[in-house]
């Protein structure tokens, strides 16, 4: 019993004991497991940690691309690809794309690519117009074709950028500035698509581009000269008028000297440009001198007066110079009106002085003549009584001589003041060319030599005697002014000359026909081309001031035109110089004859009413009219005389009267004697041509005028003429 109970005891402490074992065994496990799942759930904890944190700054991440995809200015669009490669729907676009585009998102995704990017189509192919269906076929066409062409140059570079245009849903162009390029979105590839709203900039470069152009159009056409030189004084650009101001042909010949150190800017001025200043002067530039130094080409001559403005511009970022800017105005045409209106002013006062003078001289005329006319009167009365061999003879010649020497004294005056014109008589050159060269000589310095050749048998032109005078007397008297610091040689040398084809000078105007020619040449100082150009102008002189006043060659000048003459001058600066008067002859034998030969004067046995205010004038004229025969009658009243003639018209055969007297003038009385007998012949008479115009004697009906002092001859000749034209009539 107790064996048994003892072996159950010992089954059953066995069965425990395995049993302890195992429980133990399974605790261990049990433990290990615990331990285990203890360190998988920590394992679990971090990774529950890390990915709460991953999720957490991947939603920070999303919130942020997010933000920036939505706050970006530029026009966001996200495409899938679809199997062709191509640009398929729309994934996403952000807020400024839909604005711009003017969609709301959900219109904007359901567009492709092909219906917001603008592609060029032309209207028409090959020549033909296409119908609106074939038109919209072929832009589509078009479109796909280019659409293709850009998506094979994104397959193949993978980013891409170009300038396209963008359509809105109401159809309008935006300019754009596009870039493509791929990229992976969870794994799949997608086209990113940026595009920036170039239009503000387009307008702005358009803007800069009009700014520039403008810039541009002025530079090339302004009137004003312009150059533009870099800090080392190397020209940068000129335009055309700069170019026209000095009479450069081109860029180059420009490029190749430097106005700025040229001689046309002065030292002082070049000195300010040293130091950077920006300066203005006033230049007077000869271009003969130019040429003749070969500074540079230029087709430009005479003289220039240019405005020239250099701007220095300042300093770059680097505290660099940037250069200048010349600015040249061409003053040549105002300057040279300036000058001519100070010329003019000159002249006006000149002129002003001339009209006084011709007032004097009027005054001078009338008292002179008065004075010449009984001096003149009696000594020819004189010399027809005298006796061949008498020796009073020859003192009243000279008397005779220098009275009609102070009678062409007056004449003279009277011409320079323009009061009397010239008219031209058949006159002998060589004598008055003589006289005048005799005059010369005799006050002519010791240093001057005055030599005549004379080789000439016709003479005879149609002139002035003064004139002629007066022409060779300014010649030589310039002539010696030019010898007069060295002396010399002055020569006259007449010949005739005749004038065709073959021998007419160059620039010469003269026609065909026999001339006289008078040379007067001097070895003085001579003259230069310039002023060759300008001696016969008025008021032009190279002489020193109280010297000369410039109006001698200029009075040569207009008295050859009147007489359908010439004068031409050869100089040549320190040898001297040639002055050649050439003048037409006349060749009428008859008008020979009537200078040579001596005609008895006419006379006559009527009776004539000579009325003056000056007795002694009277008297004279009296004496005058007797030796030729006629009954003279004297009056030195107009009133009286008129009253005399209406109580007796038909008592005078003719009347002489002088025009300014009195109580009524010579006209004046005239036209009453007139009024009462229109065939009465009458001579007026008068000191000076302006004292009554042609217009008032031919309304009068006086057929005759006679200029004072009274000569016999011409008193003698228009009397007879006056009451044989009477007589016919």
């Amino acid at each position: 019993m107790y064996t048994v109970l003892t072996f159950v005891f010992l089954i059953v402490s066995i069965v425990l004991l395995i049993w302890l074992i195992y429980c133990r065994t399974k605790s261990q496990e049990l433990n290990q497991e615990c331990a285990s799942l203890k360190t998988r759930n920590r394992w679990y904890e971090q990774e529950n940690e890390k990915l709460s944190t991953v999720i957490e700054e991947s939603t920070k991440d999303a919130i942020f691309y997010k933000n920036l995809f939505e706050s970006t200015k530029d026009i966001l669009l996200i495409f899938e690809l679809d199997d062709d490669g191509k640009a398929g729907r729309i994934m996403e676009v952000n807020r400024i794309a839909c604005e711009t585009l003017g969609y709301r998102r959900e219109e904007l995704i359901t567009k492709t690519l092909l219906d917001l990017q603008y592609f060029e189509v032309s209207g028409a192919e090959g020549g033909y117009s296409l119908t609106d269906d074939d038109l919209v076929e072929r832009q589509r066409a078009v479109r796909v074709m280019a659409l293709k062409n850009l998506m094979k140059k994104l397959a193949k570079e993978g980013n891409i950028q170009h300038e396209s245009s963008l359509l809105t849903a109401a159809g309008r162009k935006i300019p754009v500035l596009v870039e493509m390029h791929y990229f992976d979105l969870f794994r799949k590839p997608v086209i990113m698509y940026t595009a920036e709203d170039v239009t503000n900039r387009r307008a702005a470069q358009n803007a800069l581009d009009a700014s520039e152009q403008k810039f541009r159009d002025f530079f090339a056409h302004s009137p004003i000269g312009i150059a533009i030189y870099d800090s080392a004084q190397q020209l940068v650009d000129v335009n055309q008028a700069l170019m026209r101001v000095f009479g450069i042909p081109d860029r180059q010949e420009l490029a190749r000297i430097n106005l700025l150190h040229s001689s046309i800017v002065p030292a002082p001025v070049q000195i300010k440009l040293a130091r950077g200043e920006t300066v203005q002067f006033d230049a007077a530039v000869s271009f003969d001198d130019i040429r003749r130094n070969a500074t540079f080409v230029s087709s430009r001559s005479d003289m220039a007066y240019l405005d020239i403005t250099v701007i220095h511009m300042g300093y770059d970022t680097n505290f660099k110079p940037r250069g200048f800017l010349v600015q040249v105005m061409d003053n040549t045409r105002r300057k040279t009106a300036e000058l001519a209106l100070g010329n003019s002013e000159k002249q006006l006062r000149q002129a002003e002085k001339m009209e006084a003078l011709g007032s004097l001289a009027g005054g001078i005329a009338h008292d002179f003549n008065n004075i010449l006319t009984p001096i003149l009167g009696y000594t020819e009365l004189a010399l027809r009584s005298c006796e061949q061999g008498d020796v009073k003879l020859k003192f009243l010649e000279e008397v005779l001589k220098a009275s009609n020497r102070a009678k062409e004294l007056v004449n003279q005056i009277l011409s320079f003041s323009r009061q009397k014109e010239k008219e031209g008589q058949p006159l002998h050159v060589i004598p008055i060319a003589k006289e005048a060269l005799n005059l010369v000589s005799a006050s002519a310095p010791s240093s001057v030599t005055v030599n005549r050749v004379i080789k000439a048998e016709h003479d005879v032109v149609k002139a002035d005697p003064t004139q002629v005078h007066q022409i060779i007397m300014n010649l030589c008297t310039n002539s010696m002014h030019a010898m007069k610091d060295s002396g010399g040689v002055l020569e006259m040398r007449i010949m005739e000359l005749t004038v065709d084809a073959r021998t007419r000078m160059e620039g010469s105007n003269l026609p065909s026909g026999k001339y006289i020619r008078i040379s007067i040449s001097d070895t003085g100082i001579g003259m230069t081309s310039q002023t060759i150009k300008r001696i016969f102008e008025p008021f032009f002189t190279t002489k020193r001031e109280g010297e000369g006043t410039g109006m001698g060659l200029a009075v040569v000048s207009n008295i050859l035109d009147s007489i359908q003459g010439e004068i031409t001058v050869e100089s040549e600066v320190g040898k001297g110089s040639i002055f050649h008067v050439t003048i037409p002859l006349m060749t009428d034998q008859n008008i020979e004859a009537a200078i040579d030969t001596a005609v008895p004067l006419p006379g006559g046995t009527e009776r004539v009413l000579v009325v003056d205010d000056d007795a002694k004038i009277v008297e004279m004229v009296a004496h005058m009219l007797a030796s030729l025969g006629y009954h003279p009658m004297i009056d030195t009243s107009s009133i009286h005389a008129l009253e005399e003639y209406e109580l007796y018209p038909k008592r005078f055969d003719a009347v002489v009267l002088d025009q300014k007297m009195p109580g009524l003038m010579g006209d004046e009385l005239a036209a009453r004697m007139l009024a009462l007998r229109p065939d009465l012949p009458i001579i007026l008479c008068t000191a000076f041509s302006d004292a009554i115009t042609k217009e008032r004697v031919d309304e009068i009906g006086i057929k005759h005028m006679i200029m004072k002092p009274i000569v016999m001859k011409e008193m003698a000749i228009h009397l007879r003429q006056a009451l044989d034209g009477n007589k016919k009539a």
